[in-house]
């Protein structure tokens, strides 16, 4: 941002000090003024001489107001200046996310865009339409966010760039494009929860609709294997593209539900994140038809937890126990009058016991937590995390550790479960809980791709009966019956 620099006269100053507060509408603070002036002079304002000699004449001499640790310059706009955003208390959030079509990036869609960013905090930032080069993308330096740019090459225009906050570790994801289509792919990983992978796309008014979608769905298709468990929001310019297929296939849904260039919907952010609101409408950057959208980042649905309660038996309280309850005398229990008093005269000893050496204990577990968990795995995993974060040479045993201790308590658990299990509806409803994919679909929704074009099962099946039909020839008649 660039700011002007005020100058005053040491009569402004005086008359500053003697009877208002105010200098030229501008209000400042007396300490600050005093003690800058007081800095920078090396005297008081009080010490400052009002007479000079006769033959001297009147001097007018100029000062510059000086910068202060809290205000730098007085600037010649109310644009408030940019910090860098702090990380939530818990990285358990989804990121809140800027976005807007920018049709060139200049000095004032930038300093805006500086005051958007310290009023809203955003996580990201996504911009479309950068016009942007090699040497004009090192004018974006945001204190506080990492700079992810994809400038088009051949001709001036297009363009596209995406603001991830520093603490979100953004991963820059190698994706092809195309010569005029352009896009950026990160991907965020959030604590204890799916990762999200952020798309910026811009599709020129006159590019292909069929190439824009093949290669979103190209794509997306490429990341899934390596990152199965992540989500998806693509944010960008779409010109009108048709994307209802491609939200059918992979069960995507528009945060955006205003127009965002006068009476059209041009701009859309599409996500398969349940969480989201629908998208808020800003106003427009500088002179700028296409406006602000901004979509507030929210809490993920909180894990179920039930209590349980379960008694801390350790071998070692195990072996006091034991060891304690073979030094008691039973006396009392034998010389008991009846049956019944002996039973409770026992339970009463042996609980007593228990809840001294092995106490009952409440634990807050995970309602939907796999039956095999156990105890010791859940502390390798913290372990390994632990290690991976500090960057240890223990993480990869770790790792291997985690990996056998799993493998073990699901074979031991399949052993239990299915081995000594006779009713047979519990049998099978194990063996669906051991089969069932950790993120299921929904197969009407599946599409396969063949040519760029995305079929329904049923669709599938017509082309390859229409591809055996053309191989095979012409049907063969069915016979007819002896009765004709």
């Amino acid at each position: 941002m660039i700011h002007q620099s005020t100058w005053y006269s040491r009569e402004d100053i005086l008359q500053y000090k003697s009877t208002s507060n105010s200098i030229n509408g501008l209000q400042i603070e007396n300490h600050l003024l005093f003690h800058s002036l007081s800095r920078d002079t090396n005297r008081g304002l009080s010490k400052l001489r009002t007479k000079r000699g006769t033959r001297a004449g009147k001097r007018t001499h100029h000062r510059k107001f000086p910068k202060t640790s809290n205000q730098r310059t007085i600037p010649d706009t109310n644009l408030l200046p940019t910090v860098a955003p702090k990380a939530p208390r818990q990285n358990d959030q989804l990121p809140s996310i800027l976005y807007t079509n920018c049709r060139s990036l200049n000095t004032w869609k930038l300093a805006e865009l500086n005051s958007y960013i310290e009023i809203h905090k955003p996580a990201i930032v996504c911009l479309t339409e950068t016009w942007l080069d090699k040497d004009k993308q090192q004018l974006v330096n945001i204190e506080g966010y990492n700079n992810h740019f994809a400038n088009r090459k051949n001709r001036i225009g297009g363009g596209v760039c995406i603001l991830s906050a520093s603490y979100l570790n953004a991963v820059v994801l190698t994706c092809h494009t195309t010569r005029t289509l352009s896009a950026v792919w990160i991907k965020v990983n959030i604590k204890q929860k799916k990762p999200i992978i952020v798309s910026c796309l811009y599709h020129p008014p006159n590019e292909d609709h069929d190439a824009t979608i093949d290669y979103i769905t190209t794509t997306i298709l490429q990341l899934t294997p390596k990152h199965p468990s992540a989500k998806y929001l693509l944010a960008g310019d779409f010109n009108r593209l048709p994307v209802e297929n491609l939200c059918e296939q992979f069960g995507l849904s528009d945060l955006v539900t205003f127009n965002t260039r006068e009476s059209a919907k041009l701009d859309l952010m599409l996500t398969d994140i349940s969480e989201y609101q629908p998208a808020v409408k800003l106003a427009p950057l500088a002179h700028n038809d296409h406006c602000c959208i901004l979509v507030k980042g929210q809490m993920f649905k909180n894990n179920s937890y039930v209590r349980i309660n379960k008694r801390l038996a350790t071998p070692k309280r195990k072996n006091s126990f034991l060891a304690e309850l073979a030094a008691t005398d039973w006396g009392n229990v034998l010389h008991s009058p009846s049956v019944h008093t002996k039973v409770a005269q026992l339970h009463k000893t042996v609980n007593e016991l228990l809840n001294k050496h092995c106490p009952a204990k409440t634990f807050k577990v995970r309602s939907d937590r796999p039956q095999w968990m156990t105890s010791s795995i859940l502390k390798l995993i913290r372990a390994r995390e632990e290690a991976h974060s500090k960057g240890c040479a223990s993480y990869k045993f770790l790792r291997s550790l985690v990996q056998k201790a799993i493998r073990s308590s699901k074979r031991k658990f399949v052993n239990e479960q299915l081995n000594n299990q006779k009713d047979t509806k519990v049998w099978w409803d194990t063996v669906k809980l051991l089969t069932k994919p950790p993120h299921p679909t929904n197969d009407e929704n599946r599409r396969t791709v063949i040519n760029g074009e995305p079929l329904l099962n049923d669709q599938l099946a017509d082309k390859l009966n229409a591809y055996y039909k053309e191989v095979g020839g012409e049907p063969v008649p069915p016979p007819q019956s002896s009765s004709d």
